[in-house]
């Protein structure tokens, strides 16, 4: 079952007093942070900027620990970041408060599963990937959001199975994604997915949807950034939803040849984190350091 968000409206946390150097340091997170992508993206990103401190996020403290010292980079910190947890979050958020007061540059909701029954249309596979691939990335975003500085970057780690996804859709299942212009609306869409998924014979398919959980959650998050990209507007802070293409991780084991490295995925990520031009887009979906579509 889709979980409403207790942080929608939580209310801000207040930023500890620092001096102005420290209020003026430049810094990340990334969440899953601690092996694939998101501990390349990390290295990456902390090896370009050494003035940029990066949060590695990992739902395991121990784990985190380690992937961070096995980097080796001064500027590398890890955090404990469940994103399925919502006190977990909060006492993330409160602890970049205090260490961190100046706020956030760059967050990048990287977290995601690939469910081993994903097409089963169980109830389970669809709540277990809704929970870490769209309701991570939501409540991820909502909890940090009052730390997000002016002109700072969402990047929500998205996949081409989402245009997959879409492309099993009826029109009318399209549409319903389009008109989805608030969080609440698209939630109203993703609970009667789940509801005609688990419905009977045929379930998704028979009702026009995609039968593949995870790339609906992947549509989903697209159709998310491009709704937070509305909310951030004023403040200049772009949200988009990026492609780091089929790589070789733990994720992807026992499942083909993925033709790119982690290293190559992660560096897609973090073009759209980081270069000017990507800057002025918001809204929108990328693959290889391209706009694909504005959902």
């Amino acid at each position: 079952m889709l979980r409403r968000s207790c942080l929608l409206m939580s209310a801000p946390i207040a930023a500890a007093a620092s001096s102005s150097s420290t209020a003026a340091r430049r810094v990340a997170l990334v969440t899953g942070g601690g092996r694939g992508i998101g501990f390349e993206l990390v290295r990456q990103l902390a090896s370009a900027d050494t003035k940029l401190t990066v949060l590695l996020g990992a739902r395991d403290p121990a784990r985190g620990h380690d992937s961070a010292q096995k980097l080796g980079l001064p500027n590398v910190a890890a955090l404990e970041l469940d994103v399925t947890s919502a006190s977990s979050l909060q006492a993330a958020a409160a602890t970049v408060a205090k260490d961190y007061p100046g706020g956030l540059d760059i967050l990048v909701n990287n977290a995601g599963i690939f469910h081993r029954e994903d097409r089963s249309g169980k109830p389970h596979a669809i709540d277990e990937t809704f929970a870490v691939n769209y309701e991570g990335p939501r409540d991820t975003t909502m909890a940090f959001w009052p730390q997000l500085k002016k002109n700072a970057r969402v990047v929500n780690v998205s996949s081409n199975l989402s245009l997959a996804a879409r492309n099993e859709m009826s029109a009318e299942r399209c549409k319903q994604f389009d008109d989805a212009d608030s969080i609440e609306k698209l939630e109203s869409v993703l609970q009667q997915y789940r509801a005609d998924c688990i419905s009977g014979p045929g379930g998704a398919k028979s009702q026009g949807w995609s039968s593949s959980a995870y790339g609906t959650s992947k549509l989903a998050i697209n159709v998310l950034s491009r709704v937070l990209a509305k909310k951030g507007e004023k403040d200049g802070i772009t949200v988009n939803a990026a492609c780091p293409g089929w790589c070789q991780t733990d994720m992807t084991a026992g499942r083909g040849a993925p033709p790119l490295t982690a290293e190559e995925g992660a560096s897609r990520i973090a073009f759209v984190a980081t270069d000017p031009a990507a800057q002025k887009v918001s809204g929108a979906f990328w693959e290889d350091r391209a706009v694909v579509t504005r959902e």
